[in-house]
């Protein structure tokens, strides 16, 4: 079980509504910001013999809280509750009449309540809201794999689900729309490939999906006003190569090559009717994606080291992007066609169990490709050129009951532009955080955490103001 809340009464640098001109910039406290969440897992396993297990698993999750909005305008009253629970039941069975079979099948189901309350027509998009909004989602996975001596696993799967959407705004007369309902029906086979004692491992795969649309775009004052529909079906072929080969010592090659499909969630497709509004016509992300590098291991009595450094490239057509439509609300749109190139360089140490570091940079160049005038070559939307992520650790042993760690991380990221014209820009930010664990006998944990400690005055991704220097401490118990 777990618990969080805050009253979200941070400060903040608010421009006022005026990017351009500092002069009237002001700090000021996030107001309607609160939020209190609640999430509880429960899980139970049962082997009726020695080479079957069931297991069941509840996630329960809650969370009320404010929405402020986006920008320097701030609304005082709306306020969105969020309910969820995922119920799954899994199956294994390693098959003794053949051996190197192995089943999987998980059957699923999944609920979310969606309550956003927007009295004075603050947030959403035409007026006073009192949605109610629910969708369900389940389906049924299955997978089978076959070792085929010891140089040869092959894998096929299954899998089925049905994703319904249920709008309901009790400010409009009716309150409730038409239904969007998806089903989606997938299939795939994948041969994992050993050569020359596995110093070389080639995994080509395959699947093949098939959706099923009927959504149904709303006006969010009155959702029995249909504005469009997408009754649209796909079917997508994807394809995917990998490669893995052991140079010298612990010296690796990784690539792999890749054309696929990304589907719009509900999220993406119906928003929350706050903050984030839906966009049903969305269409799915195509892309074609390419990445190769190199990776070291070494492991010795006392020190662990590893090194990557990978080159990607991904040519995506009709991108999934949150865009700023308003000073509160962000909207997911296809931008077109994107080209999304760069490189990743991390790297991780460890000496013994007292000391750890790591350290990871991403160069990121993603421009938009699509051919129109207006946004040809400019920078993908939420998309920052430089992220850095650093930290570093110490533990130590005091007595067999008390251990403490101290922690510290540092992490970087540059500007990035909110629209699609790069008219809208948030600046860099520096993030450096710190802190201090002490555990007691195994079972008891005291964090206490300095985040932000330079007190940056920042945004996210999307333009939402964060918090300038912050103090948490958490308390867990394991039983």
């Amino acid at each position: 079980y777990e618990r969080f809340q805050s009253e979200g009464d941070f400060t903040y640098l608010d421009d006022m509504g005026t990017t351009h001109n500092p002069s009237d910039d002001r700090i000021e406290t996030r107001e309607n910001n609160d939020f209190a969440s609640n999430s509880l897992f429960l899980k139970m396993t049962f082997d009726p013999d020695e080479r079957t297990r069931i297991s069941a698993s509840n996630v329960f999750f809650n969370k009320g809280q404010g929405i402020p909005g986006l920008g320097s305008r701030t609304s005082l009253t709306a306020r969105l509750e969020t309910w969820r629970d995922m119920v799954s039941v899994t199956a294994e069975r390693d098959f003794a009449s053949a051996p190197g079979l192995f089943g999987h099948a998980d059957l699923f189901f999944d609920f979310l309540n969606s309550q956003f309350s927007d009295p004075q027509g603050n947030i959403g998009v035409g007026g006073p809201q009192d949605n109610d909004d629910n969708t369900y989602r389940g389906g049924l996975n299955g997978r089978l794999s076959y070792a085929w001596g010891s140089h040869q696993i092959l894998r096929f799967f299954a899998a089925g689900r049905g994703e319904f959407y249920l709008p309901d705004n009790r400010t409009a007369t009716p309150p409730g729309g038409p239904h969007s309902r998806r089903y989606t029906v997938a299939a795939g086979a994948e041969d994992e490939i050993k050569f020359f004692s596995e110093r070389l491992v080639v995994v080509p795969s395959l699947r093949l999906t098939s959706l099923f649309n009927d959504l149904v775009n709303q006006l969010p004052q009155s959702p029995s006003v249909v504005l469009s529909t997408n009754r649209r079906s796909d079917y997508q072929l994807s394809a995917k190569l990998g490669l893995k080969a052991r140079l010298v010592s612990e010296l690796y090659f990784k690539g792999n090559f890749y054309r696929g499909f990304r589907n719009p969630s509900f999220s993406e497709l119906f928003g929350n009717r706050g903050t984030i509004v839906g966009n049903p016509e969305l269409r799915p992300e195509e892309a074609l994606n390419f990445d190769a590098g190199l990776a070291y291991h070494y492991k010795g009595d006392e020190l662990a080291a590893d090194a990557e450094a990978t080159y990607f490239r991904n040519d995506v057509r009709a991108r999934i992007q949150y865009v700023q439509t308003s000073q509160f609300t962000v909207r997911p749109q296809n931008v077109g066609r994107a080209l999304i190139q760069g490189a990743e360089l991390s790297a991780r140490l460890s000496f013994g169990t007292r000391f750890g570091a790591y350290a990871s940079y991403t160069f990121e160049d993603a421009r938009n490709t699509g051919g129109s005038p207006a946004t040809e070559g400019k920078a993908i939307p939420g998309r920052p050129r430089h992220e850095l992520a650093s930290g570093a650790n110490w533990k130590e042993v005091w007595l067999p009951w008390l251990s403490t760690r101290l922690f510290a991380d540092l992490n970087f990221i540059s500007g990035n532009y909110l629209d699609t014209q790069n008219l809208i820009r948030v600046n860099s930010r520096t993030l450096l955080a710190a802190g201090l664990t002490a555990s007691f006998v195994d079972a008891v944990s005291v964090t206490f955490t300095v985040k932000n400690i330079l007190n940056d005055r920042i945004e996210d991704v999307v333009g939402y103001p964060l918090p300038g220097r912050s103090y948490w401490g958490t308390i867990e118990l394991r039983i």
